[in-house]
């Protein structure tokens, strides 16, 4: 599926151009307006989340086959024989997940952007959901803060504007070692959260002109 926008994205420099015009990324504003939880984060933290994303990447890139954790984990291009211990448990959370909410993915890390409010980010799920509801849902494998609520709004915002793929439901879902995870109870696109996060670029926007950042 082609975006409507023209969304480039540099992984190793964290950096994404819109229209060939670099363009901050949902994290970036959010963290510069106090809203990204990284006070908490350790660069351990960080390097496990990345790891965990290219799990979570693997195992959703293919069609979820299986009635079991290990069938769903089987039928994906994710070893585990292949893979640090310490990150197991976060794959097997992560087809349980898929195994018990019965979603069907979608896209899977997608580069998404607003031209209209300057933005750009790389969701890390979207798909259907068995009752036919679209749900956008963000992986952490770390306690989540509640401004990953603002972070989802916004991607789902993103995602109407880049594809033309409306959300539904959006929740932030907690991997964890043992093979556990925790889904927050889902939330509709938009609302508060997302007026906080437009306001949170409104601000940055100003601050950066004013040369305050």
């Amino acid at each position: 599926m082609a975006p409507s926008i023209n969304i480039d994205f540099y992984p190793d420099e964290h950096r994404y151009a819109v229209d060939g015009v670099d363009t901050q990324s949902v994290t970036q504003v959010l963290q510069a307006e106090g809203l990204g939880g990284s006070q908490f984060w350790s660069e351990d933290d960080r390097r496990r989340g990345t790891a965990v994303h290219r799990i979570a990447l693997l195992i959703g890139s293919s069609p979820i086959r299986g009635k079991s954790v290990e069938e769903i984990i089987f039928n994906s291009p994710w070893d585990p024989q292949t893979t640090a211990p310490i990150l197991v448990g976060y794959g097997f959370a992560v087809a349980r997940f898929y195994l018990e909410s019965g979603v069907r993915p979608r896209l899977i890390e997608k580069p998404v952007a607003s031209r209209r409010h300057g933005i750009a980010g790389t969701l890390d799920g979207f798909g259907d959901l068995p009752s036919g509801q679209s749900l956008l849902w963000d992986f952490k494998s770390g306690q989540p803060q509640p401004a990953a609520w603002v972070q989802t709004a916004l991607y789902a915002m993103c995602l109407e504007e880049s594809f033309g793929l409306k959300v539904d439901l959006r929740t932030v879902v907690w991997v964890k070692p043992d093979g556990s995870y925790k889904m927050a109870v889902p939330r509709p696109a938009g609302g508060t959260d997302l007026a906080v996060g437009i306001s949170a670029i409104n601000v940055y926007r100003w601050r950066v002109a004013n040369r305050m950042m």
